[in-house]
């Protein structure tokens, strides 16, 4: 699990490299395009593993696709040019926050005072990074609006999160991530075009981002953390999340030499803060 925090937390510095070379959305595309081959390849491999969807379910599975792909990715990957890493992933660790709020709404479980504060110290806690960390080193420039557009990507995985609970005892976990990935990047056929040209602008290391993130920051970590599942109770594995933020400003200090301000480091543990006290709070645990 320690594996798996260090290299969830080096695709945030990843993404910030891979961003030299070429545009989000030749990013999104060619990384998940490969990502979402790799789970196709690795859930029909198996007979255990191969999906048997019917019907209605591929709406569902269509849902989860736009959730987990577009609405997932582009708006975060779009905010670390305005956002260093490690701020970055503070504000993707709001997931379970937002997932525990649409549980209220979408699954009528009740929210609990205690987890009314933890998500106004989480949301708070954003705010501080948006607005203070917005412009932070060389690699990102100052625009806390569009900062704030990278909201959306928690909110959206949460959201692939409830839908993905429906499949939980149908279905192996990764034959419903193969099926939802390849029908999000369905949708993005339209991008394909211009993806296609990011090709001939990625360099040999950048090559070798790209398979890490790919390989070491997608695959394996997300095979580490099913495995764990089984082995591990829930509310033991989930507080490896919390370190994916430290990780990540560990990995941008020594690959990129970037360290934000100690106000946006501040609200970046305010996020952690509320994230505990929500997952801590509930009655069920609510894991990403």
């Amino acid at each position: 699990m320690v594996l798996t925090v260090a290299l969830w937390g080096l695709v945030f510095v990843g993404v910030a490299r891979m961003l030299r070379e070429i545009d989000v959305v030749q990013l999104v595309v060619i990384r998940f395009g490969l990502m979402s081959l790799c789970f196709v390849g690795i859930a029909f491999s198996r007979p255990a593993m191969r999906p048997h969807f019917r019907g209605r379910e591929y709406l569902w599975l269509l849902a989860a696709g736009v959730l987990c792909v577009p609405l997932s990715q582009l708006p975060i990957v779009n905010g670390q040019r305005y956002l260093s890493p490690s701020l970055a992933s503070t504000i993707a660790s709001t997931s379970p926050a937002w997932a525990a709020l649409l549980a209220v709404v979408l699954l009528g479980e009740r929210f609990r005072r205690a987890q009314v504060l933890g998500f106004v110290i989480a949301i708070c806690g954003a705010t501080v990074v948006i607005v203070t960390g917005s412009g932070d080193g060389q690699f990102v420039v100052r625009n806390p609006l569009m900062a704030a557009v990278s909201i959306l990507s928690p909110m959206s995985w949460a959201g692939f999160t409830i839908i993905s609970k429906r499949f939980a005892t149908t279905a192996h976990p990764l034959a419903t991530l193969a099926v939802s990935t390849a029908m999000g990047m369905l949708t993005l056929i339209p991008l394909y075009p211009h993806a296609l040209q990011g090709f001939a602008r990625i360099t040999p290391s950048g090559w070798a981002w790209l398979i890490l993130l790919v390989l070491g920051g997608t695959v394996l970590p997300y095979i580490i953390w099913l495995y764990a599942l089984q082995v591990l109770p829930a509310s033991k594995t989930v507080v490896y999340m919390y370190g994916i933020p430290v990780a990540a400003l560990a990995w941008s200090w020594l690959l990129l030499g970037t360290v934000p301000k100690l106000v946006s480091v501040l609200g970046g543990v305010f996020i952690v803060l509320g994230v505990v006290v929500i997952q801590r709070s509930g009655r069920p645990q609510v894991v990403l």
